[in-house]
């Protein structure tokens, strides 16, 4: 339910402010809101008021003058500050607030140091260690709830009858199979290497046995995935790979048979969505023809998606994805350490600086995944700890918990180190 509004005023009216304005006051408060550039009608307004602007208004009502990213049209570099406590982005003097988060939630979420130039890595993606969130060791704090939270605080002193709706926590298992089975459905001349391969590792006596319908394959754990999950009622997301090979694609042909007929029996259990695969940023029309091709196989619509490795274009991905029919986009998160990415722990949508103007997609920021976390930690109880002091975080703003997993790191768990063990832990916990 949305509460009584409030109105802002402000010297000028531009689609950056809009949408972090909504953002703000709508998605996360629940609160409706008014962007009033006419100082006398501001001034008569009776209810709740913010007057976001550089000019003087009445006394006793809540004042911020804006730090100017929100109103300015080019992307340039800004010289981000931290205050004493190490959380604050843009501080300014001499108000209670002590920054401006209007202009610190606008340059998180719109991933605006994204857009600056920045080292790569061999992938082509954003290094997370050029993060300023990363810099400042906060990338496990979701500053963006943080930062709401005081601003409402601060108003409600102004205003103790402005009321904000309370998000519900939501946890979100998701699984990226980038490979459906690790030694079945391969298709001829791919089965042929793999054979040779697995004989040279000694594998070749379980690659019969699952060859002849005797052994499951090693990735094939969806069942076991549904088993853990249905009697907690959480469904889970599967984003499936149905692109063409190449070297970091190496997804089951979806022509076979076997593969369309157990991507539709996961489906009964849980929710298909698309892993864009490596190249579709950079090749024109390959996110559409993915998209139809699983839509094909599963005979509905698919709506969600999450790129493979991680590797966007921003923000040319997300408009092609949002063009295709996607409305919801989980790829928001870094690859080599769990965190939050965008400073937030809950759903947004994503300004396009470009265009100047929102993307229609809702992205959900990813929390955590099993890959970071079995590479950044050698024993699996460091890795359970750093995931639920994410969760404990996410839980204390009603945020939503997105993790990830992977068919093959779970089928690699042994007695010393068991991603499974985390999985029913963090099932148990969500």
């Amino acid at each position: 339910m949305t509460s009584p509004g409030i109105h802002l005023f402000v010297e000028k009216r531009n689609h950056r402010l809009q949408y972090t304005v909504f953002e703000i006051f709508m998605r996360r408060m629940g609160i409706s809101a008014v962007l009033v550039a006419d100082i006398d009608d501001f001034e008569a307004h009776t209810g709740p008021k913010l007057n976001y602007s550089t000019q003087t208004v009445s006394e006793g009502i809540p004042t911020l003058a804006p730090l100017g990213i929100l109103f300015e049209k080019r992307i340039q570099p800004h010289e981000i500050e931290w205050s004493v406590e190490g959380d604050l982005l843009f501080p300014i003097q001499n108000h209670v607030l002590g920054f401006d988060p209007l202009a610190a939630i606008f340059y998180l979420l719109s991933r605006y140091e994204e857009y600056l130039p920045h080292r790569k890595d061999e992938h082509g993606r954003f290094l997370s260690e050029q993060s300023v969130l990363v810099e400042a060791n906060c990338h496990q704090v979701p500053l963006v709830e943080l930062y709401v939270d005081r601003l409402f605080e601060w108003l409600a002193g102004f205003y103790p009858s402005l009321k904000r709706s309370k998000s519900s926590y939501t946890p979100w298992v998701t699984l990226d199979v980038d490979q459906l089975f690790s030694m079945k459905a391969k298709g001829l001349v791919r089965s042929v290497v793999s054979t040779a391969r697995d004989a040279l590792r000694g594998r070749l006596m379980e690659r019969t046995s699952v060859m002849l319908g005797r052994k499951s394959d090693p990735n094939d754990i969806y069942d076991r995935v549904d088993a853990i999950l249905q009697p907690k009622q959480l469904r889970p997301v599967f984003f499936m790979q149905v692109g063409e090979s190449s070297r970091y694609d190496v997804n089951n042909p979806p022509h076979l048979y076997d593969v369309r007929q157990r991507i539709n029996e996961i489906a009964l259990s849980g929710e298909i969505g698309l892993h864009p695969s490596y190249y579709s940023s950079e090749r024109d029309g390959t996110i559409a023809r993915e998209l139809e091709r699983l839509r094909q196989i599963t005979s509905s619509g698919v709506s969600k998606s999450r790129q493979h490795f991680l590797r966007f274009i921003l923000p040319q991905t997300f408009r092609t994805l949002a063009e295709s029919g996607v409305t919801d986009d989980f790829s928001i998160g870094f690859h080599d350490r769990n965190g939050f990415r965008a400073g937030t722990c809950k759903p947004f949508g994503l300004f396009d600086l470009e265009k100047d103007e929102t993307i229609q997609l809702t992205m959900y920021p990813m929390a955590w995944m099993d890959l970071v976390a079995t590479r950044n930690f050698p024993r699996e109880q460091d890795a359970w700890e750093e995931l639920d002091r994410l969760l404990s975080a996410v839980k204390a703003h009603g945020g939503h918990f997105v993790s990830t997993w992977h068919p093959d790191v779970m089928a690699a768990s042994d007695e010393h180190y068991s991603t499974w063990n985390i999985f029913e832990r963090f099932v148990e916990h969500a």
